[in-house]
């Protein structure tokens, strides 16, 4: 109204002497004046109703916006930074909270104070009844006091609690097998094998469940199988060990002992044919910690080839290497590659053990992160919510696998602009970890990253910078202040400081997060030309045009070397 108005007296009405009048005329009582006001003040009023219309014009257009920003930052703020501290759920506010109260209890672990171990952990368990990692220290203490049965009651609560584990069920297995419930040991260790048969441990403990059972063609088929899964020493000692511990349940002595010697035999001759593998599969291991990337997928991929030739090119046993050397393929760029290998894993594990098997989850997880990488959003979004819905058909709706899978579908679903459905999948991702005395805090800050990520694309500048402190913090806990994560979440908090214009502790930042990947190999160059970028363009902003210059150049040399 205020910006029409103006706009038909002046150019519409008032030209046209007739319409003019007869306007006058309608409007007398409000407009006598109209003939003595000055064409000046006319003017004036005219400029002044035409700049109220237009801004409130463009209120209107923008009203959801504007309120939906407003109420973003309130919302976030007052989730994050109104918690009561003593609260039994933890949050990002108050996460440090669960450092302080776990101090003791893995202090006692540490120093092999089992009995002080249990009391501490039973003291934070009145606290937190429901959280599945304080009851996994529990139990791991009270079976190193010889107490199996509180420990194998505590792992049957975790499976409750978060799901069909492949870890719980082998602890609870092998606890069951300790003492001396042979019919629920074979229950339960063959529910271990169904979830993850790939495990020595879970085929080594049937093979006690059967033993005790008095079966002894089963538990030699299932000793055989574990030692068929070992590839170093390590594992076979794994397998001989448990048989002193065997010693304490009424299993005859000399069966024991003739059983580990041939175990003993059968292992070494395994471990022989293994020895060329081995060795490929170490230099691989090696290339990968020294971030040699393209040289450990070549030994990892060799290391594949050799161990199908000998367990059978139709096992799903190492579908595993497969998808973890796509995962460098995908951070390299190379896509096709990737996209082969995890099309070949998929293939193994769909002929071994069935389209909707738990192994099947951790193959789609890497398919849709390389889908991610390489910009197919919708088909990632695809990818992870099959995983989704095969995890909880076949680990539960509370299994920490979910969690991991929400998390990646709520990065695809950010990516693709979908952000409110990004929002729900990411604090399902971190609402469950947040509910932890103990967290894998490198994992739950990847998560609180996303969250600040998501805010930040919404147009958010507060929560942003909220979220990106606390996962910095939590990153430099888990991995140390140089990790190449910690380069990400400076590159990240240090972009919100510039926003703010907050210059100064922005390029303390950017430097820190260029020191860190000068000094860091990565398979992602991206990463590495970020941090010249960030501090390029934050110098040339602030002036500084020279030394921007010379970063600038840098960035030619990294992607002419990449």
């Amino acid at each position: 109204i205020s910006f029409l108005t103006p706009l038909i007296w002046h150019y519409g009405i008032k030209p046209q002497a007739k319409l003019k009048a007869l306007t006058i005329t309608l409007l007398k009582p409000q407009l006598d004046h109209i003939n003595d006001v000055q064409p000046k003040q006319l003017s004036k009023r005219l400029a002044i109703g035409i700049l109220i219309g237009l801004v409130l014009m463009i209120l209107s257009i923008y009203k959801q916006e504007i309120v939906k920003y407003i109420r973003l930052e309130k919302e976030v703020l007052s989730d994050t930074k109104i918690a009561i501290a003593t609260s039994s759920a933890f949050n990002i506010a108050n996460w440090r909270n669960a450092i302080t109260l776990t101090e003791r209890a893995l202090s006692a672990e540490k120093d092999q104070h089992w009995s002080l171990a249990v009391s501490e952990w039973s003291r934070l368990n009145k606290s937190y009844p429901e959280d599945a990692n304080v009851l996994s220290h529990r139990a791991a203490a009270y079976h190193e006091l010889g107490m199996y049965e509180q420990a194998r009651q505590d792992y049957k609560e975790v499976i409750l609690l978060q799901g069909n584990d492949a870890g719980a069920l082998t602890s609870y297995c092998w606890n069951t097998v300790l003492v001396q419930n042979s019919h629920q040991a074979i229950a339960v260790c063959t529910k271990t094998q169904q979830y993850n048969p790939w495990i020595v441990s879970g085929a080594l403990n049937l093979g006690h469940a059967y033993l005790l059972n008095s079966d002894l063609k089963q538990a030699i088929h299932w000793y055989d199988k574990a030692i068929k899964l070992a590839t170093n020493e390590e594992d076979l000692q794994e397998i001989l060990g448990d048989f002193k511990v065997l010693k304490s349940l009424n299993i005859p002595s000399t069966q024991l002992e003739q059983l580990r010697t041939e175990l003993e035999t059968k292992g070494r001759a395994w471990l022989a044919t293994q020895v060329p593998m081995y060795a490929v599969l170490k230099q691989a291991e090696d290339a990968e910690k020294t971030r040699q990337y393209q040289e450990a997928a070549r030994l990892y991929l060799q290391y594949f080839n050799e161990m199908q030739n000998l367990i059978g090119h139709q096992s799903s046993q190492n579908a595993s290497i497969l998808a973890h050397v796509a995962i460098f393929q995908s951070d390299m760029g190379a896509f096709k590659e990737a996209e082969d290998n995890f099309n070949l894993a998929q293939s193994l594990v769909t002929q071994d053990l069935g389209a909707q098997h738990a192994k099947m989850t951790e193959v789609l997880n890497g398919y849709a992160y390389m889908l991610s990488k390489a910009g197919r959003y919708e088909e990632a979004i695809q990818a992870y919510q099959k995983a989704i819905a095969i995890a909880q058909a076949a680990l539960g709706n509370n299994h920490p696998q979910i969690a991991m899978l929400q998390n990646g579908l709520g990065s695809a679903y950010r990516q693709a602009g979908q952000f409110d459905q990004a929002q729900i999948a990411l604090n399902n991702a971190v609402d469950p970890m947040l509910n932890q005395l103990l967290p894998d805090y490198q994992m739950l800050a990847k998560r609180v990253n996303n969250l600040g990520l998501l805010y930040e694309n919404m147009g958010a500048i507060q929560a942003p910078r909220y979220y990106f402190t606390q996962a910095l913090e939590m990153t430099e806990l888990s991995v140390g202040k140089n990790h190449i994560d910690v380069c990400q979440r400076l590159h990240n908090l240090g972009n919100v400081m510039v926003k703010l214009k907050e210059y100064d502790e922005a390029e303390q930042l950017f430097r820190r997060a260029l020191q860190i990947a000068d000094n860091t190999p990565t398979p992602d160059n991206q990463i590495k030309t970020n941090a010249i970028l960030d501090m390029a363009q934050l110098l040339s902003l602030i002036g500084k045009k020279e030394e921007a210059k010379q970063y600038y150049d840098r960035i030619k040399i990294v992607e002419e070397t990449s």
